[in-house]
């Protein structure tokens, strides 16, 4: 058996000679050629009497001097260790493949941990947890492996809001912790770095709950409301007239000479004309007044959740028993009967008022006009339902409008609920009344179970006395004593 040299070799690997090449000074390594310039190296070793063909590796990426080397490490794993090189190397390469099949960036679990939590969560949750992931933890660690994130890095993302934002670190510590544990779980990591962390955070500054106004200033606040609903039209815009004119005349068969001549103009403006305002609308809505109504129906109705209110259809509203009927999956809570609230004067003038401006299948519409909501999971409107047509008024869209138009900068929407609690206990209602116009629930489990009533008359004369007082009306209200109702 001839010895190989790196000349016959490379000689061999030009030629394209296909067969088997032996090589004497290395017992079982072999030169395989399997067309031009195609070759490997294959080794042959006996294991428990059974011959074994192993691959070594490319020519010439492994070159000769090489293969011998490796061939007499594998040989003697195989005659001395009794251990089979190829099932070793098998193992090896498995094991790779199943960590580099584990490995994630921060980013990627991020989105891995949304997608298997969504279908539980309210609609605006998945858009707040992407939005903190967006602003705080994916330009800190988003890159990094989720294997190689340790407490180090997430006082990285903790330390710079842990006092200055309290609430919103407490919460990203949360997702964090949740995230993590869900990788520890599917074996992309050992350890939870962000588990109990807040144990070796500074304190924090004693948080509030969201802001509201005080209910002595909202007569004051509903003048302004006032001030936009009536100062104003619903439809806004600067389209001019003429321009709707022509399209209508040029539908009714006249030609644009004719349109010319009737109408005084070049024939090329009727041209243009005809061109600019075709599929345009005469108006733009005025969504300025919207939000004023919205704004205002909110309070009226006891100021549920704002997401519940922007997400009103017209099918939900009982026009005949003035009732606002809302499907529990739409609301926060989603277990129990389906919300329902008593609807008095105003808040069915404001319906009668909406009915005008009917855009789409929403009480107070958006700009939106969404056919297909799953193509925009993370960006969809709060409140959003999948089968409605078209988008309601957006949350940024409401706030806008308390904080930029009305002024308010210190209060947010959902603080009206405590100004209407404030109200409501300060002038003797029932406290179980109240708490049925929040939407919370009041008394022991036993109770709700032989509990039948939602207390809707009682109700409505609550809110009857609360829209008085918002219009500036001292009405009677009658002072029942402050006692635990079941």
């Amino acid at each position: 058996m001839a010895k190989l040299t790196a000349k016959a070799v490379e000689s061999l690997w030009k030629d394209g000679a296909i067969g088997r090449y032996a090589d004497g000074d290395c017992p079982g390594l072999y030169f395989k050629i399997t067309g031009a310039k195609a070759a490997s190296w294959v080794l042959r070793y006996q294991l428990d009497r059974n011959r074994v063909e192993m691959g070594l590796g490319p020519y010439p990426s492994l070159g000769l001097a090489e293969a011998r080397d490796k061939a007499r490490a594998e040989r003697r794993i195989a005659r001395v260790d009794k251990i089979d090189p190829l099932a070793t190397r098998r193992a090896e390469q498995s094991q790779k493949r199943a960590l580099l099949s584990k490995q994630r960036t921060v980013s990627q679990l991020a989105d891995e941990y949304a997608e298997r939590k969504s279908h539980g969560w309210s609609p605006r949750t998945p858009l707040v947890f992407r939005a903190d992931m967006r602003l705080y933890v994916i330009p800190v660690i988003g890159d990094m492996l989720v294997k190689d994130v340790t407490v180090a890095q997430i006082h990285q993302v903790l330390d710079p809001i842990w006092l200055k934002k309290p609430p919103t670190a407490a919460k990203i510590q949360s997702y964090l912790s949740s995230m993590f544990e869900q990788a520890e779980h599917h074996e992309m990591r050992i350890g939870n770095p962000a588990k109990g962390i807040a144990k070796f955070m500074p304190k924090q500054p004693d948080g509030g709950h969201f802001k509201g106004l005080p209910y002595q200033d909202i007569p004051e606040f509903f003048t302004q409301l006032r001030e936009y609903q009536n100062t104003s039209s619903w439809l806004s815009g600067r389209c001019n007239p003429i321009g709707f004119e022509i399209i209508a005349a040029r539908h009714a068969g006249k030609t644009h000479g004719e349109i010319a001549t009737e109408y005084g103009i070049p024939l090329q403006r009727s041209k243009y004309y005809s061109k600019y305002y075709r599929g345009r609308r005469r108006h733009a809505l005025n969504y300025i007044r919207v939000k004023a109504f919205a704004l205002e129906f909110l309070l009226l109705t006891g100021a549920p959740r704002t997401s519940e209110i922007l997400g009103i259809q017209w099918q939900y509203i009982d026009e005949a028993n003035q009732l606002l009927v809302i499907p529990r999956n739409r609301m926060k809570v989603k277990t129990g009967d389906d919300h329902v609230i008593p609807l008095t004067a105003r808040p069915m003038a404001i319906i009668e008022e909406m009915k005008a401006v009917r855009r789409n299948d929403y009480l107070f519409p958006g700009h939106g006009h969404l056919k297909r909501p799953e193509d925009h999971a993370w960006t969809r409107p709060i409140g959003h339902d999948p089968n409605a047509e078209g988008a309601p008024l957006s949350h940024p869209a409401l706030w806008d409008f308390v904080k930029n138009e009305l002024g308010y900068h210190d209060i947010t929407t959902h603080g009206f609920r405590r100004t209407f609690k404030n109200w409501a206990t300060q002038h003797r209602f029932r406290d179980i009344v109240v708490e049925f116009c929040l939407d919370h629930k009041y008394g022991t489990a036993i109770e709700n179970v032989y509990r039948d009533t939602r207390l809707l008359d009682e109700r409505r004369e609550l809110l009857q006395a609360w829209s008085d007082y918002c219009d500036g009306h001292q009405a009677d209200i009658i002072r029942l004593p402050l006692t635990r109702t079941a």
